[in-house]
Parts: C-alpha cells; structure tokens; sequence
C-alpha cells in the first residue's frame, strides 16, 4: 500500500491524536482533522470545521452512548459534538484503528470507545 494513497482521519486533540498526525505527515499519509466550532485543537493541519448540518448527520442519543459505553456524560452538548465529529471520521475510512484503554467492564475509554461501538 502506498502512503499517498491513505487519510489518517482524527480530532486533532492533544495528545495522542495529534501525535498520530505528526507521524502520518512524517510518512507522508494525508490527514484530515474533523473539529467543530469552538473546539480547541493541539494540531491544525486541513482541518475541516463541520457545520451543525454536518454535525446533525452523525446525531446519536446521549442516553444510548451513555448505556452503551457505561459511563454518564456531564458536559452533554460538547460530548455529542465530539460523538458527532467520530461519525464523521469513521463514515470516511475504509478501515478503522483505535488505541485506547479496554476498561473493566470491555468498555474502550473515552471518544475511542464510541468510535470502536
């Protein structure tokens, strides 16, 4: 497979997302930051700002994503943005690779665990 032909879709936080972008620049993969208004991010390179139309695309019910993930969410409007920019980049991959923290009850920690849900 060839680098050029490969999008490393990601949130462009920081940390680990945007650790993930600097290596897929250094290998030169393309790379697509979904964000929303107001979000902060640790990387900003071709970002694409989802409009709240975008966003409402990828709408999904917090007291679903609570049940399925295990957890209560406390600043609901900024985890369903979050939640919604995950649709995103999920629906535009072929493949999906996750990192993150299999917790007790085989949940996945964080947005990573909606993204493998």
């Amino acid at each position: 497979m060839k680098s050029e032909g490969c999008t490393l879709y990601h949130g462009g936080l920081k940390g680990a997302e945007s650790v993930f972008g600097e290596t897929a620049e250094q290998y030169g993969l393309n790379e697509v930051i979904f964000t929303f208004e107001g979000h902060k991010l640790g990387r900003d390179r071709n970002s694409v700002v989802l409009s709240d139309a975008d966003l409402q695309r990828g709408d999904i019910s917090m007291e679903i994503a609570s049940r399925m993930m295990n957890r209560t969410y406390y600043e609901t409007d900024k985890i369903r943005k979050v939640l919604q920019t995950i649709f995103h980049m999920v629906n535009k991959g072929h493949q999906v690779f996750v990192i993150g923290t299999i917790l007790d009850d085989d949940s996945v920690k964080g947005g990573t665990g909606w993204a493998v849900e």
